[in-house]
C-alpha cells in the first residue's frame, strides 16, 4: 500500500520567513509555490521526498485549521503524507480495518509563478484514528521538478521523520499492523522507560519515540523532528556556520557508519539532525 513518504509539512506564521529559513537549511530553492483554501505553500522537492512550508493566507477551511494549530502549538511539523501505489485499493483496505478514511478527492494546484500544475488523488484519516498526527495518502499524477541547489553541501534527501508518542504499543499497532510499515528497530531502556522504534518507509524511516512524562496525563501523538541526509557532514556544517547558524560538532552517529550534527536554530521549531551515511 504505502511506497514512501510523499511529503511532510512545517506550519509557519509567515511564509516568506519560513522559505528563507529552509532555503538556508536545505541550500535549495522552492520548486513550486501555490495558494489554496486559505493556505499558501512552498515545496522543496528533494531526491526522495518533498518538504512543504505552509502558512495561512486568506479565507478557507484549511487556513482556519492552520491558524488554530499555530495558536495552540506554535510553528512546527504538521503532517505525514504517504505515497501509495493504488489510492482506491488503499482506500478500501483502510475502510476494511475500520480506520474511517476520507473519500478520495482529486486535487490540482497551480504554481503561482508559472503555468505548472500539480495533480494527485488524496484522502486522509480522522484525527481520532491517527491519534493526533494528521495522516494522508496520495497518488501523485504529475511531478514538480527537483529544487535547484543554491550552494555546495546541499541537502539531498529526507532521512527520517520523528513521531513522539505517549502510547508506544498503540503507535506500533497503527504504523506497523494497520498502515503496513515494516518495524525494523525496537529498543526499550529499562532504566528510563524510554523506547525507540523505527519503521521503514521507502528509502527513509519513520521513527517513533516514547519518553515517559511525569504525571498520568497522556498527550496525543505529535510530529517532533526531522533528519536530513547530506553527502558531507563537515561541509554542510561549515556552510551553516558561515550563515551564522548554531550547530553542534560533527560526531559518530548512533547508527554505525553515520556521522551527524545538530542544527539548533532557524528551523521554525523543528528539532533537526544532519546525517552523512558513509556507505
Amino acid at each position: 500500500m504505502i511506497t514512501t513518504l510523499d511529503h511532510t509539512s512545517v506550519l509557519v506564521h509567515d511564509l516568506d520567513t519560513g522559505i528563507a529559513a529552509y532555503r538556508e537549511v536545505l541550500a535549495r530553492e522552492p520548486a513550486f509555490r501555490a495558494r489554496t483554501d486559505g493556505v499558501e505553500s512552498a515545496f522543496f522537492v528533494l531526491d526522495n521526498a518533498t518538504f512543504r512550508v505552509a502558512a495561512p493566507n486568506g479565507e478557507g477551511a484549511f487556513g482556519a485549521r492552520a491558524r488554530a494549530v499555530l495558536a495552540e502549538s506554535g510553528e512546527g511539523l504538521w503532517c505525514l503524507d504517504f505515497a501509495v501505489d493504488d489510492i482506491e485499493k488503499s482506500y478500501r483496505r483502510l475502510k476494511h480495518i475500520s480506520l474511517q478514511p476520507d473519500d478520495v478527492a482529486d486535487i490540482t494546484w497551480s504554481d503561482l509563478a508559472t503555468d505548472t500544475m500539480l495533480s494527485w488523488k488524496r484522502n486522509g484519516l480522522p484525527a481520532e484514528q491517527s491519534h493526533g498526527v494528521p495522516i494522508r495518502f496520495s497518488k501523485l499524477l504529475s511531478e514538480a521538478a527537483r529544487s535547484t541547489a543554491t550552494a555546495p553541501a546541499t541537502v539531498r534527501r529526507m532521512d527520517l521523520v520523528v513521531v513522539a508518542t505517549d502510547e508506544p504499543e498503540r503507535a506500533i499497532a497503527l504504523y506497523g499492523a494497520r498502515l503496513g510499515l515494516e518495524l525494523i528497530f525496537d529498543r526499550a531502556d529499562a532504566k528510563s522507560k524510554s523506547r525507540l522504534m523505527q519503521f521503514a518507509c521507502g528509502d527513509m524511516l519513520i521513527e517513533v519515540v516514547h519518553r515517559p512524562a511525569e504525571g498520568d496525563a497522556r498527550k496525543a501523538d505529535r510530529l517532533w523532528g526531522i533528519a536530513w541526509s547530506v553527502d558531507d557532514a563537515d561541509a554542510a556544517r561549515e556552510r551553516l556556520l558561515r550563515a551564522g547558524r548554531n550547530v553542534s560538532d560533527v560526531k559518530a552517529g548512533a547508527k554505525p557508519g553515520t556521522r551527524v550534527f545538530t542544527l539548533r536554530d532557524g528551523t521554525c521549531n523543528v528539532p533537526t539532525l544532519f546525517v552523512q551515511h558513509l556507505s
